[in-house]
């Protein structure tokens, strides 16, 4: 009897331990299974903020520099496709110059541009042997001009044929000190004037290897476009062109033929025409 009570007992134990164990098996199972619910919930979660945050970064970035961006790129294709056209008409190079206000100053080569007939002298002010020196009797005529666009083409007569020559100017701080002291002076009768230096316009390699004071005018141009860049100024250079079209020279290696004066003109034209 004792025996048996005792196998009762012991089966009723096992069986007790048994729906223990699988009480604890399915609390366990339930966990995880809350656990992984929990844990996928999170992961959804935090997926979802970051494609929130995403979003919110990109709508943070401002929006107007990007189409600032695109603007000029439109008006930069609009504008190479507009010089295209104006370039490959010569008439139009000039009536161009006239219809943007732009008036020229400068020394003998610059007044070629009227010396040739393509622009009046109400867009060229210039003359043989002038220096700089020579603005402020213009004074007067460009507040009554009141240009939209004013180009400097000087430099040659100031440098003068010989190193040991007399000149008007023994360094470009000094040439490009009294340049802007001239530019000033106009700027205060034609404050909305935009000013353009053009470069010295190169000789050929003859004429440097003859006439050294004019073997400057590389180091000279070099410091004007500089000075040009410092002071806002527009810079034309055509040093390029005078080298590609070097057949367009005179016999004296320093004046240019009419041929010459459409890609000058062009040139000129491409600078206004970027900043307008």
């Amino acid at each position: 009897m004792n025996k048996s009570l005792h196998n009762s007992i012991r089966i009723i134990v096992v069986a007790a331990a048994c729906v223990i164990i699988a009480v604890a098996a399915v609390i366990l199972i339930a966990k995880g299974d809350g656990m992984e619910a929990a844990d996928a919930e999170m992961i959804r979660k935090n997926r979802s903020f970051k494609g929130t945050s995403y979003i919110e970064s990109q709508e943070a970035i401002p929006v107007a520099p990007i189409e600032e961006e695109i603007r000029s790129e439109e008006e930069s294709v609009l504008r190479a496709a507009r010089m295209k056209e104006i370039a490959e008409n010569t008439p139009l190079i000039f009536e161009t110059i006239k219809t943007t206000n732009t008036v020229l100053v400068g020394e003998s080569r610059t007044s070629g541009f009227s010396a040739y007939g393509f622009l009046d002298e109400n867009h060229v002010l210039g003359g043989i042997g002038w220096s700089i020196q020579e603005i402020p009797s213009l004074y007067d005529t460009i507040e009554a001009l009141q240009p939209s666009n004013l180009i400097f083409s000087f430099g040659i007569n100031e440098l003068g044929r010989y190193l040991d020559s007399p000149v008007y100017y023994y360094a470009p701080e000094i040439y490009a000190g009294d340049l802007e002291k001239y530019i000033n002076d106009i700027k205060e009768r034609v404050p909305n004037v935009k000013i353009y230096i053009n470069c010295i316009v190169p000789c050929t390699d003859a004429v440097y290897q003859e006439y050294p004071g004019y073997g400057q005018i590389p180091a000279w141009n070099e410091y004007l476009k500089d000075f040009c860049k410092q002071k806002g100024y527009g810079f034309i250079d055509i040093s390029d062109l005078c080298a590609e079209h070097s057949d367009m020279y005179r016999e004296d290696g320093t004046h240019l033929i009419s041929d010459f004066y459409p890609y000058w003109g062009a040139r000129i034209l491409e600078e206004v025409l970027a900043n307008e």
